[in-house]
């Protein structure tokens, strides 16, 4: 990471541009906060009436839906769990431990009884029963009663366990919570199958209902027994028995739970226009409620989360900026592709704002426009990386809308990487065609399974195809009115404007070609081999093309003094050595003014500028040494002049054309050459430039030094191939 370079090129920024690039960072912030409440169709009307309204009153207008909705009635819902909770009866379970402790201790007492008076009352002591005058009650029977109360006592006690005994705390209970029914699971088989039963609360056995139950049971026997019997019997139930039927509280609890969870959320939905009030009409509490939600649902001021989203999009947009300033390596174009970069975001949230008010919500996320920008900015950079990075922030901010989920998130990612996968850089702009109709075939594909993973209707299916086709046809023909405006604008070099700038009838080629025709055979040459070399590596292989086109143009005002355009006499002959520097050095100053006067983008000038470096004119440079080593007054020869004075190749493309040209000039000194004679004398250039300091910044590795040498090699002995020499007297 260099951060020193990164501050050399916002330095060169002018403080208007900074100040102008700060304002619309801010603005983009904003407008990025500020979406999701501008979107949210819930707060772009808002129903007020002309009075507060309760329910049951007649109304004095009529209240209209201004926009469709679907919401979720969360009062009704809860209602409704509510309700399904209530309707679970109480449940009540037998309890089989109970009921045999109970029979257990109706034998024990029995048993007592037949033994004597002091068993007893042992047996009442351990029981806890405090009615000691059972067993007198018990002796003062005659024998043949005592037997018939022991099976009365034993008959009833079998009795009540079978019908089950309720605790009337627990009937108190469920009465005040409104039950006046249970639900009760008691067993109807002697093999204890257990069912439910619905079971009304008046009609239970209880410790209080225990005598009048006792009193319908007796009436069965049709028998009449003497008053101490029947004493006896009661007086020995009362003191054994004891409910054995348990309210399960926590199973009543668990009930009632899975009733609530099992009821649907309560939906209303709502189309525009619908009467939610009409004049003259009794007002429902359900009118008011969805009033109220319309009302209250509109985006409410969270400063907690708005500073959340505030430090957010500042870090992803300042990321996204300083990767195009760490990136770029041409400082002049840095502001102007962060200028496209930020208006078009910016242009962007402004066409989404429109979409969510006029585009149906179920086809949103294929109508954003998320495209037009990062296709932008990938023709305008000649690098989907560019294109790819505001995709993502702008998806970034679209992440924060009322609706956004991760379906869409990812839905928006796959379609635009698609989208930027098809951009091969055509020279012709009917590649652009290509490039739109591959990418809606697969934005076809891709909204097909998102609609499978977002589990929408397949209603929407086909019209949701039919949109995002659209919105890529769409950003493709803006593509193709905005690309042009933007490359006459600021002379922007795409692939179409390196394309056109290729063809050979320009004023300037053709003046070089009648006036220069040896330089005209040269450029050509070094642009078809930089071309191929750039496209070897890499790199830009279009501006490569051009650059090596136009590197000599400044030879077309003089171009006797250069060795291409001579026939038999060489003028430097009759030329001071530092005058014949002067005049090769001049081409490039020459070449540069003329690239400006006809409108070059500064990337072809820069190639033009730089194509020699600050490299030794070592012919001209070897001469004045030996001129100073034989003068009569010997002096030293000033290296300086006889340098060229432009930078170091800064760039891939610039580095490619200079070592086309050299090698491509020292290439036609060659006597009968062979692969191996140019592979020789392409490496020599190679050793030279980079011993000369000529490549330090043009960020060419020596694996593409190789790849280069090697494209030059072939496109050079391809060019001076031999042809087999017929017999001169040979008529065929």
């Amino acid at each position: 990471m260099d951060l020193n370079g990164d501050r050399e090129k916002f330095a060169k920024i002018n403080s208007k541009a900074k100040a102008f690039l700060c304002f619309l960072f801010l603005v983009l912030i904003c407008l990025g906060i500020s979406l999701p409440f501008l979107v949210s169709k819930e707060s772009l009307n808002e129903i007020k009436t002309i009075r507060q309204y309760v329910p049951g009153e007649l109304s004095d207008e009529d209240v209209i839906a201004p926009f469709d909705l679907t919401f979720i009635d969360e009062v009704a819902t809860q209602e409704a769990k509510a309700n399904a909770s209530k309707a679970v009866l109480p449940i009540f379970t037998y309890s089989l431990s109970k009921t045999s402790l109970v029979e257990s201790r109706c034998n024990n007492l029995i048993n007592s009884l037949k033994d004597g008076s002091n068993k007893t009352y042992d047996f009442l002591i351990k029981e806890g029963i405090n009615d000691f005058a059972l067993f007198s009650l018990y002796d003062a029977l005659s024998q043949k009663e005592q037997n018939q109360a022991l099976l009365l006592f034993k008959d009833c006690v079998q009795y009540m366990m079978g019908i089950g005994i309720y605790s009337s705390y627990d009937i108190d209970k469920i009465t005040k919570e409104g039950y006046t029914s249970i639900n009760s699971y008691i067993p109807t088989s002697i093999n204890f199958e257990v069912k439910g039963a619905v079971l009304n609360t008046d009609n239970l056995i209880t410790e209080e209902t225990l005598y009048e139950q006792f009193i319908l049971w007796l009436a069965k026997y049709n028998i009449e027994f003497s008053p101490s019997l029947l004493n006896f019997v009661y007086n020995a139930l009362n003191d054994v028995i004891d409910n054995n039927i348990i309210y399960d509280e926590s199973e009543t609890a668990r009930m009632r739970d899975l009733a609530a969870s099992e009821v649907d959320t309560i939906t209303h939905q709502i189309k525009e226009g619908d009467f939610l009030i009409k004049k003259d009409t009794i007002v429902t509490e359900q009118a008011l409620r969805t009033i109220d939600i319309i009302n209250s649902s509109n985006a409410k001021l969270d400063f907690v989360k708005i500073f959340g989203q505030v430090v957010f999009f500042s870090v992803v947009t300042l990321a996204a900026i300083y990767y195009f300033f760490s990136s770029i390596s041409r400082s002049y174009r840095i502001a102007q592709y962060t200028f496209i970069f930020v208006i078009g975001v910016i242009l962007s949230i402004i066409a989404t704002y429109f979409v969510y008010r006029f585009v149906d919500s179920q086809y949103i996320s294929q109508a954003i426009p998320f495209l037009f920008i990062p296709l932008l900015l990938t023709h305008i950079t000649n690098r989907k990386r560019y294109g790819f990075t505001v995709g993502i922030l702008f998806i970034c901010y679209l992440s924060f809308l009322p609706d956004s989920d991760l379906v869409r998130f990812f839905y928006m990612v796959f379609v635009l990487e698609v989208s930027l996968l098809f951009v091969r850089f055509g020279v012709t702009r009917l590649d652009v065609i290509y490039q739109a109709f591959y990418s809606s075939i697969s934005a076809m594909f891709i909204t097909v399974i998102f609609h499978f993973i977002g589990k929408t209707s397949y209603a929407y299916l086909l019209n949701e195809i039919l949109v995002i086709v659209m919105n890529i046809c769409f950003s493709y023909m803006l593509l193709a009115i905005t690309l042009p405006l933007l490359e006459y604008f600021l002379n922007i070099p795409t692939v179409f404007r390196l394309h056109e700038l290729c063809l050979a009838d320009t004023p300037v080629l053709s003046r070089l070609r009648s006036q220069a025709v040896g330089t005209f055979n040269h450029v050509n040459n070094v642009s078809d081999m930089a071309y191929h070399a750039a496209k070897e590596i890499g790199v830009n292989s279009e501006l490569a093309r051009v650059g090596g086109l136009y590197h000599d143009i400044g030879k077309g005002d003089h171009p006797e003094y250069f060795i291409e355009n001579q026939k038999d006499k060489n003028v430097h002959d009759d030329m001071k050595v530092t005058l014949s520097a002067a005049v090769i050095k001049s081409h490039v100053k020459s070449g540069v003014e003329k690239g400006k006067e006809m409108g070059l983008p500064q990337e072809v000038i820069d190639i033009i500028d730089q194509h020699h470096g600050n490299d030794l004119i070592q012919y001209f440079y070897n001469l004045a040494v030996k001129e100073a080593e034989n003068s009569a007054v010997p002096y030293t020869v000033n290296e300086e002049d006889f340098r060229y004075n432009s930078d170091i190749p800064q760039t891939p493309e610039a580095a490619i054309v200079m070592l086309a040209d050299c090698f491509e000039a020292a290439s036609r000194t060659i006597k009968k050459p062979t692969t191996q004679r140019y592979e020789k004398l392409a490496t020599s250039i190679f050793n030279n430039k980079i011993n000369g300091g000529q490549l330090n910044d043009s960020k060419l590795t020596l694996t593409d030094l190789e790849k280069i040498k090697k494209v030059f090699v072939h496109d050079a002995f391809g060019r001076d191939h031999q042809r087999i020499e017929y017999n001169k007297d040979d008529n065929k």
